[in-house]
């Protein structure tokens, strides 16, 4: 089982998937980031999928749920490195991740979540 590393920076929980995640290694890696996230009060979380070539509609219902999971703990959510054609492909398949703040690029999720004038959702 692949397990994606979730590293710990200035009071911010960073994961980068950069391979496809079975279901199973989908719901284990949500498990992981809500109980690190829960035990260090992390202020935001940040998910760069800047590799992903493919965001199927399982992970795409994973993401928004986490989403809303995430917040209910007090943190903020934030999606980095979504491409072009991954965007399209969700567009096209309905999943409307609206709930969701999107960067292009993990230094710009980065210096928003620690700039001290942010405005959270």
């Amino acid at each position: 089982m692949k397990k994606i590393p979730i590293l710990y920076l200035n009071s911010i929980l960073i994961a980068s998937i950069q391979t496809e995640l079975t279901d199973e290694e989908v719901l284990s890696f949500q498990s992981e980031l809500l109980k690190k996230n829960n035990k260090l009060m992390a202020k935001g979380v940040i998910i760069d999928v800047s590799t992903l070539d493919v965001i199927d509609s399982y992970m795409a219902k994973v993401l928004g749920d986490l989403t809303t999971m995430v917040k209910l703990q007090g943190s903020a959510f934030l999606l980095c490195g979504v491409k072009p054609a991954v965007s399209s492909t969700l567009v096209d398949m309905g999943m409307m991740l609206t709930k969701i703040d999107t960067f292009l690029s993990l230094e710009k999720a980065f210096n928003f979540l620690t700039s001290n004038d942010r405005k959270f959702q």
